[in-house]
């Protein structure tokens, strides 16, 4: 599944400083496409706001997109791990035509599940029947988004990646505020799907060229589905976790009522929101170097298991691999570190172009440094999953998801400077523990290896 990431990297290899920035400019879409995108339009859609678009209008518009975000994230993460999974198994054992299949099985079973959910986050917008349909497209189309990303990562066509995230940004941009001029809230609720439907329909007929198929959908995913809880338990309570802090602040008396289910509390999330924008960088390059170091130095060990390598070999290789892990790992952690620092030592100054102001800059320091730990966590439960210690990658997760909305309980109590101080201890603690436990596992990964390995029982057959 690391595919496009070798493709990016053969990108820098060209060695030109053009190169480069296109690696890391493509890597940033695919790693961080959906948020970016969300961020810009919702900015330009703020700024040049039609006179016929009143302030409430603009608020629940933003409220709506972030509820959008939030449950749609929440639903997939039900699929996200076991899909991943079913189809990296499939592209290791060479079957590319089961991408479609996959995708359109998965599809269908994502919206059903997804029906439900969507009728009770668009409830708030049941008095108008127009907004309520907008909104719950619109939740269907952004779940596309999140999942069709899953295969993503096996499309090695990074250039339409791009260009799909470009057009979809002109048009949700410019259809919401021609559409708002003339019908309001419901312009831009349909200008805002219209965009977002571009990038969905760019992908889905790219990966439909790519790998074609005579099967139209793959009935064994939903078997494998059933059989990797942990996967599941894994994907939805880190999703779980991802909101947890903005929902203990929603259910807070800090939270402002937009009208009853829709409640927001702008003074966090905007801090928080605009601190998850520092870790880019992070989920970039360990799609560019981190996954691409890692993957054949894994790949080689686990060759060599497959063929009866001898037990000097095998340590050999495991040295390499866990060497050049950490090596990777600690450019991650010295290169974001010194750009989070940065970031909160000028936050007074850079307060002014990313929206906040007052209390707010004093609860986005604190949030850059655990959107910094966050970052980490997040590429130790990726590798965590690799070595597929599920019990552990569902551990860490539940952790997180625990931690994150009892901390923040405690933390929205406290004076407004320490609002994500929740959040911040809850991403330290998930992750030192995410760290010693896989640490620990890795010393002994040679009999881990071994020992969940099935053993052949031959039995001799009776001469009568």
């Amino acid at each position: 599944m690391a595919g496009i990431g070798f493709s990016l990297k053969r990108m820098m290899a060209k060695g030109t400083y053009f190169s480069a920035l296109q690696a890391y400019l493509f890597s940033t879409f695919i790693s961080s496409g959906p948020w970016i995108l969300s961020i810009l339009t919702l900015f330009c859609l703020s700024a040049f706001a039609p006179h016929t678009l009143d302030l409430f209008e603009l608020v629940y518009f933003r409220a709506l997109t972030v509820y959008i975000f939030t449950f749609s994230l929440i639903g997939i993460g039900v699929f996200q791990y076991p899909l991943t999974r079913y189809l990296a198994d499939r592209l290791y054992i060479g079957e590319k035509d089961a991408m479609v299949p996959v995708l359109n099985t998965s599809t269908a079973g994502v919206m059903i599940f997804q029906l439900a959910t969507a009728v009770i986050f668009a409830g708030p917008a049941g008095e108008d029947f127009q907004v309520f349909v907008l909104s719950v497209l619109t939740y269907f189309v952004i779940t596309l988004i999140w999942l069709v990303m899953v295969f993503l990562t096996a499309l090695k066509d990074y250039l339409t990646i791009g260009i799909a995230y470009a057009a979809g940004a002109v048009v949700t941009v410019a259809a919401s505020l021609y559409l708002g001029e003339h019908y309001g809230l419901k312009g831009y609720l349909g200008g805002y799907l219209a965009g977002h439907l571009v990038i969905v329909a760019v992908w889905c007929v790219r990966i439909f060229v790519e790998f074609p198929s005579n099967r139209a959908f793959d009935p064994d995913f939903w078997d494998f589905f059933l059989r990797h809880r942990l996967l599941i338990i894994t994907g939805f309570f880190y999703a779980l976790g991802l909101w947890a802090d903005k929902i203990v602040f929603w259910l807070s008396p800090h939270a402002i009522s937009i009208m009853p289910g829709l409640r927001v509390f702008p003074t966090y999330e905007s801090s928080v929101f605009a601190a998850y924008l520092t870790i880019i960088p992070a989920l970039t390059m360990f799609l560019v170097q981190v996954e691409t170091g890692f993957y054949p130095h894994y790949k080689r060990f686990y060759m060599a298991i497959s063929a009866k390598a001898s037990l000097g070999v095998l340590r050999r290789l495991k040295e390499a691999m866990l060497a050049g892990l950490r090596e990777q790992m600690s450019l991650v952690v010295r290169y974001q570190g010194i750009l989070s620092l940065i970031v909160i030592l000028l936050a007074p100054q850079i307060s002014g172009l990313i929206g906040i102001k007052g209390v707010q800059v004093l609860i986005f320091r604190m949030a850059v440094l655990g959107a910094y730990l966050h970052s980490l966590l997040l590429i130790i439960l990726l590798i965590i999953l690799y070595f597929d210690f599920q019990k552990m990658a569902a551990a860490v997760s539940v952790l997180f998801f625990a931690a994150n909305a009892v901390l923040t309980y405690y933390a929205s109590k406290s004076p407004a400077p320490y609002f994500a101080a929740g959040y911040t201890l809850a991403s330290f603690i998930s992750l030192a523990l995410a760290y010693y436990w896989l640490g620990a596992k890795l010393k002994k990964l040679e009999f881990i290896t071994f020992s969940g390995q099935p053993m052949a029982v031959h039995r001799q057959e009776e001469v009568i």
